[in-house]
């Protein structure tokens, strides 16, 4: 942590619980293209931006040419590489953290960002103990996971259809194969019971999955450069299949529900166009 030694001390003046690399260098997967530095400053209470603004000044060596960033960040150049300081709110990182260990997957990815893949600089004790909370994969979300994410790949296969063959929309089509990929990733994330953070590390992170259908991301990048929707939804049966044969339980009725659904939607098609004859 010597090489962060300035950084942290600098930080310490907002009496922080905790201080972390996330991102890139969160995960230990940084290398000659990666530019920024990711910092996640944990406190009580977040301080005001000119405050802020004194400290991350304070800190910049000049090495690279000032760049006006067209969002609202806390940034500072050091050693020829940005730094992005983001300030993280401990109590909402702690309901976080209860809400995902409940089953609620809406703060999945950042939890899994700011706490499961971040490596602490600087720690009291308070990030410590939130990272033992996430240890375990819950059950809860498990559930809800596999059942979600794979009932929302099944419906892209529809989406699809009616989107190209039906409504002559393209664009809509395309977009469903990309949302249909990142469900069956997402599928596959929660069958090795990991917490899904961010698309830029998945595919680092597939690489080390015992449970996927074979050539799984060969196959996905297939799909991504072909937009075959048959291949799409012949690997999305196989993730199903796979997922089914371990966790019978949990996503049995995914496949059923977008059976249901589809001949739902085809009885409402077929009714209408029978009205207007």
């Amino acid at each position: 942590m010597e090489a962060y030694s300035e950084i942290i001390d600098a930080f310490k003046k907002f009496n922080p619980r905790a201080i972390a690399l996330f991102g890139s260098y969160g995960m230990g997967l940084q290398d000659r293209y990666t530019h920024d530095v990711d910092v996640v400053v944990y406190v009580e209470r977040i301080p005001d931006a000119k405050t802020r603004k004194k400290i991350t000044s304070s800190l910049s060596d000049g090495s690279i040419p000032t760049i006006a960033f067209p969002y609202d960040a806390d940034f500072f150049v050091r050693k020829y590489e940005f730094y992005e300081i983001v300030f993280k709110s401990c109590s909402q990182m702690e309901s976080g953290i209860s809400k995902l260990l409940e089953g609620q997957s809406d703060c999945e990815s950042e939890v899994a960002i700011f706490v499961q893949y971040a490596k602490a600089l600087y720690d009291d004790g308070w990030f410590g103990v939130q990272k033992r909370r996430l240890c375990r994969y819950p059950r809860k979300l498990l559930e809800k996971n596999l059942f979600l994410h794979l009932f929302s790949a099944f419906r892209r296969v529809h989406y699809y259809d009616r989107a190209f063959n039906k409504r002559k929309q393209p664009y809509w089509a395309e977009l469903c194969i990309n949302e249909g990929v990142e469900s069956l990733i997402r599928a596959v994330f929660a069958a090795n019971k990991t917490y899904y953070g961010k698309q830029k590390w998945a595919e680092v992170q597939l690489k080390h999955f015992t449970l996927k259908p074979r050539n799984f991301e060969h196959r996905i990048t297939g799909i991504m450069k072909s937009r075959d929707i048959r291949a799409y939804e012949k690997l999305a049966l196989d993730v199903f299949r796979m997922c089914k044969k371990h966790y019978p339980k949990e996503c049995a009725d995914a496949l059923n529900l977008d059976s249901k659904l589809t001949e739902v939607d085809d009885f409402i098609e077929s009714r209408k166009t029978a009205s207007k004859q």
